[in-house]
């Protein structure tokens, strides 16, 4: 996330969890560049606005990047913010 880059780089005091979504960091790096084990099923949900490439915190493309997609047994997409996902009636059933 751009953000969370910018926080790192730029406040007085960072957040520790930022340091592994900013932008290109080698936390991810490392973590999408091995195989996930098929042997452990994994789903993907992501969230999306209307309109926008977004869900209004983070970018489409870094929560469904196609080698998740490749990976995932299934993937669910809210219509819906960010927070607003979590308590989506429809991802708790």
């Amino acid at each position: 996330m751009p953000s969370a880059a910018s926080g790192v780089k730029n406040s007085p005091i960072i957040v520790p969890s930022w340091r592994d979504i900013a932008e290109n960091n080698e936390f991810l790096k490392d973590l999408h560049s091995w195989d996930w084990p098929s042997e452990i099923p994994y789903y993907v949900v992501f969230s999306y606005a209307d309109g926008v490439a977004d869900d209004g915190v983070v970018a489409l493309n870094s929560q469904i990047p196609f080698k998740l997609q490749k990976e995932a047994i299934r993937m669910y997409g809210f219509n819906n913010s960010h927070v607003g996902t979590l308590d989506d009636k429809k991802l708790l059933s």
